[in-house]
Parts: C-alpha cells; structure tokens; sequence
C-alpha cells in the first residue's frame, strides 16, 4: 500500500490508548484495513484524520506492537516479578518483536510495573528457601537474564545470610550421611557444590553437622 487515510480515531482506557482506524490500498490495488492501538503517552501529538504518509503508517505499526507488549507485559507480571530478559522472552513467544518487546519492558519499568531489583530480590529468597548456596542462586538469576544492578542487590542481600549454616540445613534435610571411604567423601562434597557451596562453607556445614 502506498497511499493511507485515517479514517477514524477511538480512545480507551481513559485515553491510555488510541485506536486508529487506517484504509489504504494493497499491492494489487484492493482496499486494505488496519486498526492499530497504540499508547498516548508515547505521540508526539494527536493524529488527525485525513491522509497519512507510508512512514507514519510505519512508526504507528511499530507503536502498536509495543502496545500490544505492554499489556501482554502487564498480564505476565501479574502472576510475579520477572527481569528484563524473562519479560522479553515471553513477549516474543506471543509474537512481539524484539525491538517492541524491549521498548514495552522499558515502558513498563518507567512506569513502576516492572523492577529487576524486586524481582532478583523475590528470586533469591525463593533459592534460599530451597537451601540452595550462594553461586547457584547468583548462577540462576544471571541465566534468567538479570541485569547487574539486580545481581548486586540479590548478592548483597546473600551476604547477610550464613552460607555454612545453610548447607548443614540441607545436609540434615537430606538426612546425608559422612561415607567413611575418601571416594564417597569426594561424592559427598561435589553434590553439595552442586548445589552452589563453597569448598569453605562445605567444611563448616561439615563440621556442624558430624564433628568433623
């Protein structure tokens, strides 16, 4: 299509959004319809109806699948915190680019909806509950696309914790045994480093838990 008309303007959600209503012509000189929804907030200035340029019809596709991300964005966080990256990703299997799904997490960060640091924080508790150590919990915030700024809050929030005492937690939860031969030691202490403790914490834990 090469030749537009906006023919028609709706708002919605209070004027949160705007629904445009454009007709144009396809390639083989059909009349074609869009109805794009885009975020007020984000046009420079109200459209009027009337002719339209092709490279406005293109900011306004653009705008409308990054509206499209926000609300699907908003749906996700309803169910819990996600970083950036998690966010990201599940707006692109709905079908959102990847420049619109990033510009909608942006939107949605700017607006208070979506906070990494929340978000790592809640994530961290959640591995401490799970008796993990330290670096698995940093390991799995790091894979589920938090940024730095997240990581340092949860590690700083870990460094309150006694990383010995929670690896003997886990050693008793478990109900672990101290094998007597150094091979099933050696199990023993890659299991639990597994499980993202240190070789120090692991001999703490140790310690408390046989003595030895």
């Amino acid at each position: 299509m090469d030749d537009f008309t906006l023919t028609g303007m709706r708002a919605a959600d209070g004027g949160t959004r705007l629904t445009l209503y454009v007709t144009g012509r396809d390639e083989n000189g059909a009349p074609d319809y869009l109805t794009l929804t885009v975020l007020s907030a984000r046009l420079p200035h109200l459209p009027t109806v009337g002719p339209i340029d092709p490279e406005t019809v293109s900011v306004l596709r653009h705008e409308d699948q990054i509206c499209r991300g926000v609300y699907a964005g908003l749906r996700a966080l309803s169910a819990g915190d996600l970083s950036v990256g998690m966010l990201v990703r599940r707006l692109r299997q709905r079908g959102i680019p990847k420049e619109a799904a990033l510009e909608a997490a942006g939107e949605l960060a700017a607006r208070g909806y979506l906070d990494e640091k929340r978000a790592a924080l809640s994530e961290a508790e959640r591995g401490i509950a799970k008796l993990w150590g330290d670096r698995r919990i940093l390991s799995e915030l790091s894979a589920k696309g938090f940024g730095q700024e997240a990581l340092a809050a949860a590690a700083e929030r870990l460094g309150e914790e006694d990383g010995g005492a929670r690896c003997a937690a886990l050693m008793k939860k478990k109900r672990l045994s101290l094998p007597e031969e150094p091979r099933g030691q050696q199990k023993l202490f890659a299991a639990l480093a597994r499980y993202g403790y240190t070789a120090g914490e692991i001999k703490t834990a140790l310690v408390a838990v046989f003595g030895q």
